[in-house]
């Protein structure tokens, strides 16, 4: 059976059924469409939540730990004030984008209640390849960019102008905290090696090092979406432990990972790789080929622009007659995404001696 949106769970006795032919049935199935949509969008946001946290500000200074030591005192000692933060400035684009399904008076008679739940899973999809191919844009980007941030006059919203989003830290002259509280320059979380994975040629430590000398870091685990053409690299290290499969019996002297993490975005948990790297490894489909994106779990570093009124945010509804023939059924949505820690992540790339971006996933994206 095809995938069942979340509102039209208590109609599926009824999708063989033509919607006109249904007494009230158009309203069922409209209500089932906003059901699906609200709980869709809950589902994601949380989803989301592993990557990115929600902003409704155009740019903004982004302030990390300092960390640091204790000062040394006597006994007639006082400490001084020491800076709490430190930060340097971000800023997030914000797109509108949409999909949408349409009826006339004909196609309206013979549709049935199947076919409305596949028209909106098929909305869904496409909304969750949007913000997927985004989310990469963002991440794996190399190089800032200008965006415009535009007023809009006739609706009261004031834009930013000029803005500069920012990509990881790479290099550039922004100045991030370190291991006690050491101040990293011309530091970078774009990296690459050119040989492939191996247990000579193994990535995962130079990658959790990177990560965990920022303090905001320590004590999260590293979570790293790789390509799927590097999985089975990755599968043969010697350090790489299987996750436990309730369909394989466990043999003896053999060790399988038990605490594992949601996949999020990503599609399959593959395994955890001891140290050197200490990485749980989740396969995402939707990577180009030999990039990975290694991330630390409870510590987002994108930011989730949206417009600050509430029936904006997310992916809405809306319904739609031009003419009184033709029926619109349009599923909205208003958002962008940028770096907002640049040390909370590393993007790498397998088989070149320095980090590019993906060509495909040149931010900003058109569509």
């Amino acid at each position: 059976m095809a995938d069942v949106a979340y509102g039209f769970v208590d109609l599926e006795h009824l999708f063989s059924q033509r919607i006109a032919q249904i007494p009230n049935g158009y309203a069922l199935v409209s209500d089932a469409i906003d059901e699906s949509t609200q709980e869709y969008s809950r589902v994601v946001d949380g989803m989301l939540a592993t990557l990115a946290t929600d902003v409704t500000v155009a740019k903004e200074h982004y302030l990390e730990p300092v960390g640091g030591t204790l000062q040394p005192l006597d006994e007639f000692g006082n400490p001084l004030p020491v800076q709490g933060r430190r930060g340097y400035d971000v800023a997030y684009p914000i797109q509108g984008a949409g999909t949408a399904f349409g009826t006339n008076r004909l196609t309206r008679a013979f549709m049935t209640v199947a076919e409305a739940n596949q028209r909106t899973v098929d909305a869904q999809n496409r909304d969750r390849d949007w913000l997927k191919r985004h989310i990469l844009a963002a991440a794996l980007a190399d190089a800032p960019y200008n965006w415009f941030d535009q007023t809009l006059e006739q609706i009261g919203v004031q834009g930013a102008g000029n803005l500069t989003i920012m990509p990881l830290a790479n290099g550039d002259g922004a100045s991030y905290v370190g291991r006690g509280g050491r101040v990293l320059s011309a530091h970078s979380h774009l990296m690459a090696q050119t040989n492939p994975i191996s247990d000579t040629d193994n990535p995962f430590g130079a990658i959790w090092e990177n990560l965990m000398e920022h303090p905001a870091n320590q004590g999260h685990r590293v979570i790293v979406y790789v390509a799927d053409n590097l999985a089975s690299d990755i599968a043969s290290l010697a350090s790489f432990v299987d996750p436990r499969d309730a369909d394989v019996q466990l043999g003896a002297n053999e060790s399988q990972v038990v605490n594992i993490p949601d996949v999020g975005f990503g599609d399959v948990y593959l395994g955890y790789v001891r140290a050197p790297g200490r990485s749980h490894i989740i396969s995402w489909g939707d990577l180009p080929d030999n990039y990975m994106l290694a991330t630390v779990e409870g510590v987002p570093f994108l930011g989730r622009r949206q417009y600050p009124l509430a029936e904006l945010q997310g992916l809405f509804t809306e319904n739609h007659s031009p003419d009184g023939n033709i029926l619109e059924t349009r599923m909205i949505r208003y958002c962008g995404f940028g770096v907002r820690n640049r040390v909370g992540a590393v993007a790498f790339l397998v088989g070149q001696a320095s980090y590019q971006a993906p060509a495909d996933l040149k931010a900003p994206l058109a569509v």
